[in-house]
């Protein structure tokens, strides 16, 4: 009921917007600007005010809340956030089929707004990458909304199927990166991510004025475990000394191997006094652990450095240089202690 002429050129205009869309969302960098390209559009000009992006954790049953309503890493809203441990309870995940209750209200369970918005409906839209679903999309609407959001669909779903092998690109980027950045036996970040990361963290405490300590830690006589019992053993001894380590400190502390049998931590926001206290505890808590091989138990101990940035150096990499020192100062004054 419109002339078919205007008509054609606002599909045509549309269609070149999702071109742009298209070329732009291929020059971001990461998901999250994509993301927002997508939260953009529907803002403007779809005219979308309550949404929300999940993304499936890859092999796992679990989704996070890549954003809802326009704020980024936010709490469920207009879902049961049990969909964020179980992803099979979302529909639009577990069918990969668009969820659609303007015409099947009450069609998903795990869609339970805010009490004092009952009479909300909803369109949840799989994002398909590889064959399977990568991301949801879910629109949420009020009932006036109906006629005009089901005349939209059509639209937004060229967006989507424009935005699925981009994203499925960056994620797979971003999976080789986390790879290269990760030491593969012990899970813990290696060299190159402190490389990397360094001048971040820098930057970081700079900003805030606070201070970093950086502890340096070496398994006294390993060699002797990998001669003896073989490099199995050594692994089993790395590994329990890795969740050891990460068990002692707090979330926001970095464990580094940092190669072979040593490994460095960065304790952000934390003086010598309290490194002191967390070397000392680590130390004990390595002497006490217990490694059982086929045949026998091994026991170990550690020797543990402790610098202060920028108190003991201004320069970063010279602070992890005095942390070293240290570490062989601890080696060379009969191990299993911490000196700082």
């Amino acid at each position: 009921h419109e002339n078919l002429l205007n008509s054609t050129i606002s599909r045509v205009e549309g269609l070149i917007d999702a071109a742009h869309f298209k070329q732009a969302i291929e020059e971001d960098e990461t998901k999250s600007e994509i993301y927002q390209r997508i939260s953009a559009v529907l803002k403007e000009p779809f005219g979308i005010r309550n949404y929300s992006i999940y993304e499936i954790v890859p092999n796992t049953n679990h989704m996070t809340a890549f954003m809802v309503d326009g704020e980024a890493d936010a709490p469920c809203r207009w879902c049961d956030p049990q969909i964020l441990v179980h992803a099979e309870s979302c529909r639009a995940r577990r069918t990969g089929h668009t969820i659609n209750s303007i015409g099947s209200p009450g069609i998903c369970y795990a869609f339970q707004p805010p009490e004092d918005m009952k009479d909300r409906l909803h369109v949840c839209i799989p994002i398909i990458q590889s064959g399977a679903v990568g991301s949801v999309l879910q629109l949420v609407i009020e009932k006036e909304e109906s006629e005009r959001v089901q005349e939209l669909l059509p639209y937004l779903n060229v967006y989507l199927r424009e935005a699925a092998p981009v994203i499925e690109a960056k994620r797979l980027m971003d999976t080789l990166r986390a790879s290269n950045l990760t030491d593969a036996m012990t899970g813990l970040h290696n060299r190159r991510f402190l490389e990397e990361f360094a001048e971040t963290l820098v930057t970081s405490s700079q900003r805030r004025k606070s201070q970093l300590s950086i502890l340096m830690l070496d398994l006294d006589y390993f060699k002797m475990v990998n001669d003896t019992y073989g490099h199995d053993a050594g692994d089993l001894v790395l590994k329990a000394l890795a969740k050891t380590m990460q068990a002692s400190v707090r979330a926001s502390d970095l464990v580094i191997r940092y190669g072979g049998e040593e490994f460095v931590i960065i304790m952000q926001d934390t003086g010598g006094e309290g490194a002191d206290m967390v070397a000392e505890k680590i130390r004990a808590a390595v002497e006490n652990m217990k490694i059982q091989l086929p045949g026998a138990v091994l026991q170990k101990t550690i020797s543990i450095g402790i610098a202060e940035f920028p108190q003991d150096s201004d320069t970063f990499w010279q602070a992890v240089k005095y942390a070293d020192v240290a570490m062989y100062n601890a080696k060379e004054s009969g191990r299993n202690r911490v000196v700082r």
